[in-house]
């Protein structure tokens, strides 16, 4: 936690499947070390009082008041232990807070979704029903987690407040950093993208949006691994150092990822350092 504050992470999620593994103790030191290390957070939280005073997050970058919302479609078959509460994927409760998000006069409304299948390459028939209603709901952003897999992204069409908007989606973020190894899960993307506000007519827009694909290297004696971003490392001296077999992994996710990704290419770009 300490090193991901170092190397400039300012936010975490932690509405998962496996936030309550450990049970409350678990938990609870999760949450501390997040406050120790200085990382905002939501999606967990110790009771539903904390829950009450800090849901929706509301950040204020640059003028703009963003709100972070954050669920999980499980924990895994575990009861969550009282008196904590994990945030499920439930509509009503998230008709709640996103109409909370809105008193609270948020610009733009991004909603982080543990969903969908493992190793599954496209949004199933739930991640696409979930997504409609955040969008009718007000949400102008989703980014999704748990498929451990890159899935598309994409802009949808919607109507809200019986105005048309377009809303961003990144399905899946597959596996920034992990042990599977086998083909689909061994990588995952980064992605920025900027939300805009027009000063005159107080309209909010995605826009500028660019995905980084990078792959988890894994090395032994000691095992260590390595987040290559694919533009850097593509043509990189470093890959002299590989084994076959890891470059022969790393060239299969670039080939299967890029082309993955490209739903819109006039919109959605490849990010280049």
């Amino acid at each position: 936690a300490y090193n991901l504050k170092q190397i400039g992470f300012n936010f975490l999620v932690y509405a998962n499947n496996h936030a309550v593994d450990k049970g409350l103790k678990g938990l609870n030191r999760t949450l501390d070390i997040f406050d120790k290390a200085g990382i905002p957070h939501t999606g967990v939280f110790r009771n539903q009082e904390e829950r009450d005073k800090n849901y929706p997050y509301i950040f204020n970058i640059k003028g703009l008041k963003i709100a972070i919302l954050n669920y999980s479609y499980s924990s895994n078959g575990n009861l969550i232990p009282k008196p904590a509460v994990l945030n499920m994927i439930d509509t009503l409760q998230m008709t709640v807070d996103l109409k909370a998000a809105r008193e609270l006069k948020a610009d733009a409304i991004v909603v982080c979704m543990h969903w969908g299948v493992e190793y599954q390459r496209l949004p199933n028939y739930e991640q696409e029903a979930y997504a409609d209603f955040l969008f009718r709901n007000g949400t102008d952003a989703i980014i999704g987690s748990h498929p451990h897999a890159v899935q598309p992204i994409e802009f949808r069409r919607f109507t809200y407040n019986n105005k048309p908007k377009q809303g961003l989606i990144i399905w899946s973020l597959g596996n920034y950093i992990a042990h599977q190894r086998k083909r689909y899960s061994d990588g995952g993307l980064m992605v920025k993208f900027d939300i805009a506000k027009n000063k005159y007519t107080g309209e909010v827009k995605i826009d500028r949006v660019y995905y980084l694909p990078v792959w988890v290297y894994k090395k032994l004696n000691p095992v260590n691994f390595k987040i290559l971003p694919v533009p850097d490392f593509n043509n990189d001296t470093f890959m002299n150092t590989m084994k076959p077999e890891d470059k022969t992994a790393f060239t299969t996710f670039i080939n299967d990822v890029e082309p993955h990704l490209a739903t819109d290419t006039a919109r959605i770009k490849p990010w280049l350092p």
